[in-house]
């Protein structure tokens, strides 16, 4: 399946978007979502945050300061992006790739978060940095799962370690504008690294053992 990364807009359908939520931090993080469409961190305000919700910044000011927006959205999108990075279980991969621009944008997001958030953590607030980092280890937790049911025991940390690592690359390529790698190619490549850790450390048919 080939991606078409470019799309400006998310849509509705986005898994990265929660519209019906009328909670103020979900708010907040869908508008993040939705300018991180057609601006990059630099142009990423209060603010604009405020301009998307239709009201002014002193109105958002008034309830969360810029430092605490930035911890709610890392915090909250964190939530959604753990919860898409869960694979089917008949797709054989420990973690999911993005295959629609929508999912395209929400791995640019995560990756412009990151940024946000070392940045906050270079300035005196790790707040920010925490969330991602707490987002990550849940993230590895699901993927030892992921991977103990594909290679039928439970993974070396280094072994998830660097599926993670291959995932992140494999996504970061798939969303980049103009890359060649497709979702599928992306997908061969990644089943193919998990089926060398059953050869080499798992026994066909050997019972999972308990994580």
């Amino acid at each position: 399946m080939t991606t078409s990364p470019d799309a400006r807009i998310p849509s509705p359908r986005s898994p990265f978007l929660i519209p019906d939520s009328a909670h103020p931090f979900d708010i907040y993080t869908d508008a993040v979502v939705h300018l991180l469409a057609d601006r990059g961190i630099d142009r990423l305000s209060v603010r604009a945050i405020a301009r998307w919700m239709g009201v002014t910044p002193a109105a958002v000011l008034q309830r969360h300061s810029q430092a605490q927006i930035r911890e709610i959205v890392v915090a909250r999108f964190g939530w959604r992006w753990v919860e898409w990075s869960c694979p089917r279980r008949d797709s054989g991969l420990p973690a999911r790739l993005p295959t629609s621009a929508d999912e395209c944008h929400g791995v640019r997001v995560w990756q412009a978060l990151g940024e946000i958030s070392r940045g906050a953590a270079l300035a005196g607030h790790p707040a920010p940095q925490s969330r991602l980092e707490q987002a990550r280890r849940d993230e590895a937790e699901a993927v030892a799962v992921s991977l103990t049911r594909l290679i039928r025991r439970r993974p070396d940390p280094r072994e998830t370690a660097g599926v993670l690592a291959l995932v992140s690359g494999l996504r970061a390529e798939i969303a980049a504008a103009g890359s060649v790698v497709t979702s599928d190619v992306a997908a061969g490549i990644l089943r193919d690294h998990v089926e060398r850790l059953r050869q080499d450390g798992g026994v066909p048919g050997q019972p999972v053992r308990s994580a």
